[in-house]
Formats: C-alpha cells, structure tokens, sequence
C-alpha cells in the first residue's frame, strides 16, 4: 500500500509541475484495485485534489466479512480492523471536498456495506459543511461501464468547472497502446535496466532492518507480538480411548483461550501403559489428518518411550475452518488467505495464533496425569516449524525441528514465490527484530535443540527419563 501512495503522489507532483496543468484542478478516480489506490489517496493526500470519484471497491468491513470477500495485499494494513478503520475513513480525509461513489449493484464488493459508508460519510460531510457525497449505481457486475464513466465524466466536469458537451454528438475512440508508450516497448526494465525495482528496495530495507535489530535479543517483542499470556489451558476433556495395535490411545480436548479451542491423540506403546513418560508433542502439516502417514515414525518414538501427542494447530486437519466462496482452501485468495488477512489486519496473525496453541499444549501436557515429571518436548516439521521453534524460546522447550523450514530473510530475497501457503508463515514485523536462523542459534546456545525423538530412548529399563 505504501508503494502504491508513493507512486500516486509522484504522479500528482509530475502533474503539478507541468505548465499545461491547473493543479487545483485535479482529480481522480480508478476502477477495483485502482479504486482501492484512489481511497488510499484521499485518506492520505486529500488535500492535492480536487474531487475523486472511486469505482467498484467501496463497501465496509461488515460486509467484507460476512460474505467472505477476499481483500486484496495492498488493503491489508496491520491492525486496522482492531484500531476500527473501516471504509467511511478513508473517504473521510477528502472531507468536505466533493466524491462521487461509483458502484456495480452486482458487484463481489457488496453494496449494502457501500449504501453504509455512503450514509456514514454523508453524516460526515454535513458536519464539517459540505456537500455530501454522491452514488451512482449500474445494474451490472464488478466493471467501470459506460453508465458509469459517463456518470464521472459528468462530476468532474460539473466540479472543475468545464461545461459539458453534446452528449449525443460526443464520440471517441481509445489510443492505440503504442501511442500512449513511453518506452521502446512498454516495459521500463527493458529500456533502464538500471532502474531500482521493488524488490531492489526490499533488500535495502531487509539490509536496514537486520543493522538496527536489537542485541538484546528478540524475546521481549515476540512475546508481545505473539500475546503469550493467551495462552491459558484449561484442563483437557477426554473425550476417547481405546487400544489400536500395540498403542493405547487417548484423545484429548483443551481450550487455548477465550473461544478458541484444540484438540490432539496421546499414544503410547502398550507395554509401558502403567507408567508416567515424557512426552513429545507432534506438529506436522495437516496434523491428525495425516495420522496414517506419520506412523513409521510414531511408531518408533513409541518404542523408544516417548509418549506422542499428535495435534491440530489452527487451521490444520480437524480445525480446518469450512470454505468462503469457491476457491480452494489454500491458494491466493482461497479461505485460509482471508482468515490470515483478517487475522493480520486484527493485529494478529495465523502464525501467532499458531505459537499460542503451542505453548497452549505444552502447558497442558505438562499437567497431563501420564506425563514423565512435567518432561514436555516438541517434534515439528515443515511450516509447522516456524511456531514450534518461536514457542521454544519463548518458554524454554526442547526441540526437534525441520532445517529445511526457509529463513524469512530467504524469503524477502525470493524475487518469486509459491503463494498457496503464505498464509502459514507471515508474521508482520519480525525481521526487524529477529529470523528463524537466528530463532535456532538462540535455541543451541540455550541447549533447546535435541536429536530426532524417534531416533532416542526416552525412558531407561527401570522407566525412568534418559537424561
């Protein structure tokens, strides 16, 4: 979102300064995404235009969420839905210069959230004396019609003060696309490989970031970022048992936190049902769904003592959420995408969200009856990973964990990525502060890093914990 201000507000600057321009006169308008950057601007820099007609995208947070409407990267601020920005401020900071609403009544943006904020900041403009903001609406879907263009063409010419033509005699024809280039082909890159990218400015600022990080160490903000202390289990409900194979089973349930719930299998080999293990709590993708897969090596973490409890971490096996809308769970813009940029513009995050179910467990086993002197520790693989080794420096847990779990820092430099599972890792700020390689140096030197569970004896012939 900063990147796209930044850019609007160069593009006022250049219009500014050309002698050709009033720049009193200015407006803007912009269809969607474009809609989204012509909001941005009017809450950023409402006073460089001089009205702005936004095109398919007003709605509220309402609406959004009830219908499970995918919000785009640039309309994820961090924290906004918490702190309350809606909709209506962003219209507000062109308050009283005049808006026109432009919307598609069958649009994905749902218009009662845009009939709302229409009401909301008409209450808006009459309280700081000026003319309320306009709607024009066309019965079609999520598009920038000609209903609707002349409807803007109409606002700005009435706003700026020009007449209008005779509508019936006016006529014109789109530019050929090599007339309106300013490169030999279109493509800035191409003509000025010199020219800094996005990217580019990613690395300045990974570069920055890593200099200013503190030397105190990381835990203070993790601690914080992650609210730790939400993590507060109640007792766990049994709410199963039984015996499968050589394993005694028990199935467990736990409340993590006000409405937030979880769930995991305890296993143990059969021979040693009558006494108390240590125990090594089991994260893997898709958690319990992927029990059967999992059961060479719960196999011989079992024959090595250990007891396993294999869990769900939120949004995984049994607490995945059920679909919003019909793209699949796990692409761009499928369901978990959405829970995370709600969860993000919450002030929280689905990794966060994550560490807390771990430390959650880890509470809990510690106080399970079957469990070995409070001797928890923790198993993890893949993005799964990322929570378990934050959750152990939190609290001080050993752990086994996947080095091939990707350092953000990887990430950022990535200048393409895979974004079926972003959803998994996004943890917004924690490079300023810290990154997984440094999260593992700091586990090593604090003796947290142990040996793979199924390949160590957990308990001695007399049933006692192996040190």
């Amino acid at each position: 979102a900063r990147y796209f201000i930044r850019d609007a507000m160069a593009a006022l600057d250049y219009l500014a300064s050309r002698p050709d321009v009033d720049g009193a006169r200015i407006a803007l308008t912009g269809h969607s995404g474009g809609g989204a950057q012509v909001c941005m601007m009017m809450l950023a820099a409402g006073g460089r235009f001089a009205c702005a007609a936004p095109c398919a995208y007003v709605t509220d947070n309402r609406a959004m969420l009830e219908t499970g409407v995918d919000p785009d990267n640039e309309m994820i601020w961090p924290g906004s839905l918490a702190e309350g920005i809606d909709y209506v401020d962003l219209l507000a900071g062109m308050a009283p210069k005049p808006v026109l609403i432009l919307a598609a009544e069958n649009d994905f943006f749902p218009m009662e959230g845009t009939r709302r904020t229409l009401e909301e900041a008409r209450r808006i403009w009459r309280a700081v004396g000026g003319t309320p903001p306009e709607m024009t609406t066309a019965p079609h879907a999520h598009a920038y019609s000609p209903t609707l263009a002349l409807a803007a063409a109409r606002f700005f010419l009435r706003q700026l003060g020009e007449e209008e033509p005779d509508w019936l005699r006016f006529s014109f024809s789109p530019l050929d696309q090599q007339a309106i280039r300013f490169t030999a082909d279109g493509q800035l890159l191409r003509d000025y490989p010199a020219m800094a990218t996005l990217q580019d400015e990613l690395e300045s600022l990974l570069r920055r970031r890593g200099e200013q990080r503190e030397q105190a160490g990381p835990e203070a903000w993790l601690a914080a970022a992650v609210n730790a202390d939400m993590a507060s289990p109640a007792p766990p409900r049994v709410y199963g048992e039984g015996v499968c194979g050589h394993y005694a089973w028990r199935a467990a349930l736990w409340r993590v936190g006000e409405g937030h719930w979880n769930n995991g299998v305890f296993l143990r080999d059969m021979r040693l049902a009558d006494r108390k293990l240590p125990t090594v709590i089991a994260l893997w993708p898709q958690g319990l769904a992927r029990l059967a897969e999992r059961s060479a090596w719960i196999h011989r973490a079992c024959r090595m003592g250990w007891q396993v409890l294999v869990m769900d971490l939120a949004g995984e096996g049994s607490l995945l959420p059920g679909p919003l809308g019909s793209a699949s769970m796990y692409i761009g813009w499928g369901t978990m995408y959405k829970i995370s940029a709600y969860l993000i513009q919450l002030g929280d995050s689905l990794c966060a969200l994550r560490v807390r179910d771990v430390i959650a467990a880890w509470e809990m086993a510690r106080r399970w009856p079957e469990t070995e002197g409070e001797s928890v520790c923790l198993f993890a693989q893949g993005e799964m990973s990322r929570c378990a080794e934050i959750a152990a420096l939190l609290k001080g847990i050993p752990c086994r964990t996947d080095p091939l779990c990707q350092p953000y820092e990887e990430i950022v430099r990535e200048k393409y990525h895979d974004q079926t599972h972003t959803h998994d890792w996004i943890f917004p700020g924690i490079l300023a502060h810290t990154d997984t390689e440094d999260i593992r140096k700091r586990l090593a030197l604090r003796g947290l890093v142990l040996p793979d569970m199924a390949e160590t004896p957990a308990c001695n012939d007399k049933g006692g914990e192996t040190k």
